[in-house]
Formats: structure tokens, sequence, C-alpha cells
């Protein structure tokens, strides 16, 4: 079960109180990414922003939005 708002903030502000940065995992709707950046969080991913991909594709994608070339972690 997800957690509910406030169960959410209270945790990511407790984190944050620790001087930790959060990312927000499994985002998949703009209210989910909403709530996540309201909260405090400064990363977030999941399938609202993007479909898992393939390494080649992903690197060329990313590459296509760089000024430089994006290389590939292997």
């Amino acid at each position: 079960a997800r957690p509910s708002a406030p169960a959410f903030w209270s945790r990511v502000s407790m984190i944050r109180s620790e001087g930790a940065n959060v990312l927000a995992e499994g985002v998949e709707s703009e209210a989910q990414a909403r709530l996540a950046r309201e909260c405090g969080c400064v990363l977030a991913q999941g399938f609202y922003f993007n479909r898992p991909e393939a390494v080649g594709s992903a690197i060329a994608r990313l590459g296509a939005l760089s000024a430089e070339p994006v290389k590939s972690p292997r």
C-alpha cells in the first residue's frame, strides 16, 4: 500500500532533517511528481518520466539532449 500524503511528507522530512537528499521512486502520475516535489524530494524517477528502455537507446536519446556525447557505463 502507498503511504498517505502526511505519512510521505513525514518520512521525507525526517530523512531531510538528517541532511540527506530524497529520491522518490515509482512516480507514475503528475500528482505523485507534484507531491514529491512539494515534500522536498530533490530527485524522482518512475514511469511518469519515462518507461524502461535498452541501454543503447537510452544513451542515444540522452546523447541527443546533451552538448557532449554520453558514454556507455561499460
